[in-house]
């Protein structure tokens, strides 16, 4: 989630299927920012009692009414009395900036400030107008002779920190908030400020401080709770934030933008029902809130009502002035693509892709999100491409990556070249790309590896791999090496579903582990399972599947069942039914390289695995090892879509969920499969 001054859209997360960015809530809902600079002014130079003084509140009651231009007039006139009347100059300066003409903003401001240098309002506006003709120096200076003249003015210093942000000079920045907290005593308004700084700087903990503090003061302000909320939510401490919400929304039950939040944070637990009553909630509150409607056409996703999503978004693009933030309608159309490809509707998800990029700016999220449409749909030319802005949000590559001096691989294959690849993303990734690492060797390349620890032991039994480096210093650097992030190999090799070689198996276990896991486990027909994958993968929800899904299998006296999970997960087995059925002769906690190795030997001493979409599944491939693998209905999109094998392993048969989140069918057929398996390995 992310803190906005006042409501934004949400920015679409990264792929397939993500959360959006709960809509910031607006400071307006705190302190009134909302309201026109007029609505704020006073006139300050004039003796209270004077006639023009009635004469200029009369114009500025009509100029807080929507009387513009009537007000311009009497401004005009005061000053044809009056050429030095400040507070004249100043109410014209306004007139001037809330219709955009700046450059006549700056002539009459300039006076105003001449005359009465110590007027805060003005020079706080001074500095807008010059901000917005490109002064930025100038503009610095006149917010900061704002709030030296009136020390607890706010707005200076806000203007002037987002100035500084915008130069760059965020260290800046920060110091002019803390300037704020301190000038204007632990004003709410300005520790609130802090905080929003704070958290769009990532300092989350520092921002709640900032955010209790201001509710220590005043805790009926509802945008206190929200901000709070959202920063607890940016922790992942999402019970916490959904407690700030409620409190925000008990003040105020109309709090559009909080409910719309509130029901984001539900839809992260998967408590989709009360997602979708919230956004319909924001909806109904503020029927021109298209965000409502995409949030909850990605709860619909999630849950694999395509027809629903479809709907749902479909609303979201037809709210007031669709065309005029196609960023927005860009993201939409990005999401309603995946919901086309789970509907079946492969032509509409291609059309809204087209539309979708044609709408869009520069937004790695956006771009990675379509790539992810195409390439499940097979389109591999036109998705890697797209694929490679992963680059550009990850962060899982190693953080010392960029301090090797070479250049990145350009795919040509070239004898006597070095190329060093880079592990990335999560363990069956590595797994899964370090297939194609034999044919570069083949060809004469020189490949080494950068990975982790976890990987590195089994990694290496990987034909034509060289060295095998867990950090950047030790790669030494020479002439005619390369490097390349291990999943930009398709985009190098321009791969396509049919070009993959898919020569397995490439990976060895330890000859001596394997006779040492046979001669442990004995005879019978022993199938390997695993229900659970990385729960902190972004992918993780409807991948996995809960281990009482497994029932068909454990009905089946004529095999055995030998558990290969790790942990989280194992805790399953101790309270489903068929408990006593389940093998477990792994340490369910040790994942490290030694842990690998001996998983690795326990499944080549299998008959067959069944696993979720998980590493286990790429290391049975890899293997060469007889697996099949429950697939929920939109996959990873290497499993591409309505297939029964893959090209990555030719050993691997997939078994593929008809319906969103049903996985009895999908383990009823994979047990008949397994009693085939059975009766054929016993002639």
């Amino acid at each position: 989630m992310t803190h906005r001054d006042r409501p934004d859209k949400p920015a679409a997360e990264s792929p397939p299927i993500a959360h959006p960015s709960a809509l910031g809530h607006s400071m307006s809902r705190t302190f009134g920012r909302h309201r026109a600079i007029i609505s704020q002014a006073i006139p300050r130079t004039m003796k209270p009692n004077s006639p023009t003084r009635a004469q200029l509140e009369n114009a500025t009651q009509l100029h807080r009414a929507g009387a513009r231009d009537e007000a311009v007039t009497i401004y005009r006139d005061i000053l044809a009395r009056e050429p030095r009347n400040a507070d004249a100059l100043f109410f014209l300066g306004i007139a001037h900036v809330e219709t955009g003409a700046f450059e006549d903003a700056l002539g009459v401001l300039k006076k105003a400030v001449r005359i009465a240098p110590g007027h805060a309002p003005a020079l706080n506006l001074y500095g807008i107008a010059l901000q917005e003709t490109g002064q930025p120096d100038e503009a610095l200076k006149s917010f900061h002779r704002a709030f030296t003249a009136q020390p607890d003015f706010l707005d200076a210093y806000r203007n002037r920190a987002k100035l500084l942000a915008k130069l760059g000079r965020n260290d800046d920045a920060q110091q002019t908030l803390d300037r704020a907290v301190a000038a204007t005593g632990n004003a709410p308004e300005a520790l609130n400020e802090r905080g929003l700084w704070r958290a769009q700087a990532g300092r989350h903990a520092d921002a709640i401080d900032d955010f209790d503090r201001a509710l220590a003061v005043v805790s009926t302000v509802p945008a206190l709770h929200a901000n709070r909320g959202i920063s607890l939510a940016s922790l992942e401490q999402y019970e916490g934030a959904i407690e700030s919400f409620e409190r925000a929304l008990a003040i105020d039950p109309q709090f559009a933008e909080c409910h719309l939040n509130c029901g984001n944070v539900l839809r992260k637990l998967s408590r989709f029902d009360e997602a979708i009553a919230r956004f319909d909630t924001a909806a109904a509150i503020r029927p021109d809130m298209r965000e409502a409607h995409l949030s909850k056409g990605l709860a619909y996703l999630d849950l694999g009502r395509y027809a629903d999503a479809i709907a749902s978004l479909n609303a979201a693009l037809s709210g007031p002035a669709p065309d005029a933030d196609p960023r927005f309608q860009a993201n939409v159309l990005s999401y309603r693509a995946w919901a086309h490809v789970g509907a079946g509707e492969r032509s509409k998800a291609l059309n809204d892709v087209a539309t979708s990029r044609a709408l869009a700016g520069d937004d790695p999220h956006l771009d990675l999100r379509l790539g992810y449409v195409q390439l499940i749909l097979g389109d591999w030319a036109g998705g890697l491409p797209r694929y490679e802005q992963r680059l550009k949000l990850s962060e899982r590559l190693p953080a010392d990556i960029e301090a090797l001096p070479l250049p990145r691989w350009d795919g040509q294959v070239d004898a006597g070249a070095k190329l060093v690849i880079v592990t990335e993303q999560g363990l069956g990734d590595a797994i899964n790309f370090c297939g194609f690492i034999p044919a570069l060797a083949r060809n004469g390349m020189e490949v080494s590896l950068l990975t982790r620890a976890t990987l590195a032991p089994l990694l290496s039994t990987v034909p034509g791999v060289g060295r095998v480096y867990l950090s950047a210093q030790e790669v030494p650097v020479g002439p005619s090496m390369s490097i390349l992030p291990i999943m930009s190999l398709a985009r190098a090799l321009e791969l396509t579903p049919q070009s993959i070689a898919n020569d397995v198996p490439y990976l060895t276990p330890d000859p001596a582990r394997v006779a040492a896991w046979t001669e442990r486990l004995g005879a019978g027909f022993k199938v390997g399972i695993a229900w659970q994958g990385n729960p902190k993968q972004g992918n993780d929800p409807g991948r996995s599947m809960p281990l009482e899904h497994f029932a068909p299998l454990a009905a089946l006296p004529e095999i055995r069942l030998i558990s290969l999970q790790k942990a989280p997960g194992c805790e399953q087995i101790d309270v489903v039914p068929f408990r006593d059925r389940i093998e477990r002769p792994l340490g369910e906690s040790d994942t490290g390289g030694e842990a690998l190795l001996e998983t690795a030997a326990l499944i080549a001493a299998l008959d067959l695995v069944v696993v979720s979409d998980s590493m286990l599944a790429h290391l049975a491939g890899a293997l060469g090892k007889p697996a099949f693998v429950a697939l929920r209905h939109l996959p990873d999109w290497r499993w591409l879509l309505d297939r029964r094998d893959t090209p990555f392993y030719p050993t691997l048969r997939l078994f593929r969920q008809a319906i969103p989140g049903e996985w009895r069918p999908v383990f009823e057929e994979i047990a008949a499969a397994v009693k085939v398996a059975v009766n054929v390995s016993h002639g």
